[in-house]
């Protein structure tokens, strides 16, 4: 760069991308920055998207945002957007954040959404400056209390501070002691805190529980916690026990906890043995079961949980139910159901072309109805995508428990590639999921926009003649009412030939055009 400034600077402009590329560069940023401040500096626009890219610099950020705020100091705002990426940068975003405090704090345009980002985000020192610089303006809501108790690192002292400096305004809502409830690494100690200086305040709901008992790290301690403060509040219902079963890392030790506090309230049901099937902990939970509830487990382990593992892709689970139950239940094509769905998470392909010569259900559905093409899709697994859109009996726009077909994830995360390959096989793209968001939609929130033009082509294409009416079907149904109802006789006809055309086209059931 000296050199091209040096020998060919007239031609050189020196562009806001170019400012941004500088403050982003790990290596060689803060020389970068430095040498076009000092030659080019009258030229140079310190944008918001500037200030971003040096807080998500994980290597030279904080160097950069110390330079730019020596000979820039005036031109730096700290918006959501910088607080987001100095969160998200895990080696020098807490320092690059304390920088910014330090030197701007009394600029930030303080809105709710950072104040609990910062809070959920950041250790507690850099909170605490938060607070000492511009206390009187931060509320304390709901979401900021729970951000702190879902603050994995340094929740605890979080929240110990929160309580010492603004206790009047805090309130310990269900949805913070399930967070802490739900916390990993500092969830335990947050609990008990919580239940040293606001018991009275704390409800110990069924959420609650059941979030201790998924809990894979600090599950067992909580719900020991739980059980010894509050136990004669605490309801052991089939989902917290099925929680428990579908706890991968210590789900073994949760269970035998409640067996040995609570036996009498627990019963083991298909659908708790279903739960811990989905897991590569089912022998371990499974067996123990076995050891203390032998005929209660032996009798809940059924044809409906081996296929339960095998949509799960788990393969060791698999073997182990399938010993458990009579061998004229036993389907061949679980294995290979099991080996497809492994795949669609690995993208390790090696003998899947075998597998799918077998006329393999290439359309199960796993607990959150994703087929392995689903999966495959959102995996990024293109090649697997590739074999199995080429199946004829595959289900290219199945839709998973929340709505989501196949295209869905990766219109989100930018994989041109598998939309493509969804795109030519004939994929829809208009279906909306349960928050109302479409492929489209998503691709555009998250700046895919090549990926948005490619879906919008291939939505022209197919030109899907009821696609507005049909993208959510109650919609459908309110649109004739409405007709019926508010544009009298004419809107009622044109509502009535909408359904003839419908009925005549077989739509019985209007989900079976999505």
């Amino acid at each position: 760069m000296a050199l091209l400034l040096d020998k060919r600077g007239h031609e050189i402009q020196i562009t806001d991308d170019v400012v941004k590329a500088a403050a982003g560069n790990r290596r060689s940023g803060q020389k970068i920055m430095a040498l076009l401040l000092d030659k080019r500096g009258h030229e140079i626009r310190i944008t918001g998207d500037v200030v971003k890219a040096a807080a998500g610099n994980w290597r030279s950020g904080q160097k950069i945002m110390a330079l730019l705020l020596d000979k820039r100091k005036d031109k730096i705002q700290i918006t959501d957007d910088v607080v987001k990426a100095a969160a998200e940068n895990v080696y020098s975003g807490q320092e690059t954040m304390a920088l910014l405090l330090d030197k701007r704090g009394d600029e930030i345009l303080i809105t709710k959404s950072m104040v609990a980002m910062i809070v959920g985000r950041f250790d507690h020192a850099v909170v605490d400056q938060l607070l000492d610089k511009r206390g009187d303006e931060i509320q304390i809501t709901d979401d900021v209390v729970k951000a702190a108790a879902a603050n994995e690192d340094s929740g605890q002292k979080i929240t110990a501070l929160l309580l010492d400096k603004r206790k009047d305004e805090i309130q310990i809502t269900d949805d913070v002691v399930k967070a802490a409830a739900a916390n990993e690494d500092s969830g335990q100690k947050i609990m008990a805190l919580l239940l040293d200086k606001r018991r009275d305040e704390i409800r110990i709901t069924d959420d609650v529980v059941k979030a201790a008992a998924g809990n894979r790290r600090s599950g067992q301690k909580i719900m020991a916690l739980l059980l010894d403060k509050r136990g004669d509040e605490i309801r052991i219902t089939e989902d917290v026990v099925k929680a428990a079963a579908e706890n991968e890392n210590s789900g073994q030790e949760i269970m035998a906890l409640l067996l040995d506090k609570r036996g009498d309230d627990i019963h083991i049901t298909e659908d708790v043995v279903k739960a811990a099937a989905q897991t590569s902990a089912c022998n371990n939970v499974v067996e123990f079961l076995l050891k203390q509830r032998r005929a209660e487990t032996t009798n809940s382990i059924t044809p409906q949980v081996c296929s339960t593992a095998a949509a799960c892709g788990q393969l060791d689970s698999l073997k182990f139910l399938c010993g458990h139950i009579s061998p004229a239940d036993v389907v061949p094509a679980w294995g290979d159901i099991a080996r497809l769905y492994r795949a669609s998470e690995t993208g390790v392909v090696n003998g899947i072309k075998e597998v799918l010569q077998k006329k393999v259900p290439l359309n199960t559905r796993d607990t959150f109805g994703r087929t392995p093409l689903w999966i495959a899709a959102n995996n990024g697994q293109a090649e697997l995508v590739k074999l199995l859109v080429q199946q004829t009996d595959v289900d290219i726009d199945c839709l998973s428990t929340s709505g989501r077909s196949p295209i869905f994830w990766p219109s989100a995360n930018g994989d041109e590639d598998i939309v493509k390959i969804l795109v030519s096989a004939g994929a829809k793209t208009y279906f909306e999921d349960i928050e109302g968001q479409t492929a489209v939609s998503i691709a555009r929130k998250n700046g895919h926009e090549n990926i948005v033009r490619i879906l919008l082509d291939s939505e022209a294409a197919q030109q899907p003649e009821t696609a507005l009416i049909w993208r959510k079907p109650w919609k459908g149904w309110l649109s004739l009412l409405t007709g019926f109802t508010f544009l009298g006789v004419f809107g009622g006809f044109f509502a009535l030939l909408v359904l003839q055309r419908l009925i005549q086209a077989k739509w019985s059931d209007p989900r079976e055009t999505l």
